[in-house]
């Protein structure tokens, strides 16, 4: 028994499609492929579960092993990727899924391993769910999270990148569909007990917010324009307006700013 057999009993479900699989390779072991006669070459032990190919891999050992490698013909070669869909689960299925999907991308793929419509459609809908598998694990490592966290950075560091992200967010909450979407989030959002307690406590801490009859000139995003009293303004929306007032202010709350004082 090879290292990459017994890989094959610890990385694979012990079901009826394992045992299908693993009489399919036995009965091709010993054949050479030779250029014209249409055999394909298999990694018996898929190569994407392996470090040596894939970064997000578990195995040691080499994935391209003689071992490890096997001639299959076209048919067999599509049997085999659709059993092992059936042989594995959680990151081992994503990654089937995935690998099962890239054999059919193509027209003329999919005629070369004569693909049914209701096969395909099975295919696509195991590699939309893998996709998401396979994604949450990328973003789960650290090198993938610095990455993503620099490029951010990067974007946000260009004043015409910024002036855009801005340009594209105002003309969103100008439309009338977005402005219903943020009114319901914002009514859904504020009417949560721990929303009311935490607004009731931090508009407590205005100084004399009720004595103060200063009044303000509010601006909302989507061009509507109060003024009111700090205490006034705060009842009506129920939002925590404590932070436009800071030394250092927050620019926007719930899509309202201050604009000045009035009297």
């Amino acid at each position: 028994m090879t290292m990459y057999d017994v890989k094959m009993i610890t990385v694979f479900l012990d079901n009826h499609w394992t045992h299908i699989y693993h009489g399919i390779i036995e009965s091709a072991r010993g054949r050479t492929k030779r250029q014209g006669d249409g055999l394909e070459r298999h990694h018996i032990v898929p190569k994407s579960f392996f470090k040596s190919y894939s970064k997000s891999g578990w195995l040691d050992g080499y994935h391209n092993e003689p071992t490890n490698l096997i001639v299959l013909t076209a048919r067999e070669h599509m049997v085999c990727h659709r059993l092992l869909v059936r042989m594995t689960e959680g990151m081992a299925l994503s990654k089937m899924a995935h690998a099962l999907n890239r054999m059919t991308d193509t027209p003329d793929k999919r005629q070369r391993y004569r693909v049914s419509s209701r096969m395909y459609e099975y295919i696509q809908i195991a590699a939309l769910e893998s996709n998401s598998t396979l994604v949450t694990a990328a973003h789960a490592r650290p090198e993938v999270k610095a990455n993503v966290s620099a490029a951010q950075q990067r974007r946000w560091s260009d004043p015409e990148e910024r002036r855009k992200q801005s340009d594209r967010a105002h003309a969103a909450v100008g439309r009338p569909e977005v402005m219903a979407r943020i009114a319901a989030a914002n009514r859904e959002i504020n009417s949560r007990p721990d929303v009311l307690a935490k607004n009731s406590a931090a508009n407590s801490g205005l100084k004399n917010a009720r004595a103060d009859h200063t009044v303000w000139m509010f601006q909302h995003l989507d061009g509507r324009i109060e003024h009111s009293t700090r205490y006034e303004f705060t009842v009506k929306h129920n939002i925590n307006i404590k932070p436009l007032f800071k030394s250092k202010p927050t620019k926007i709350a719930l899509g309202w700013q201050v604009i000045g004082k009035i009297s």
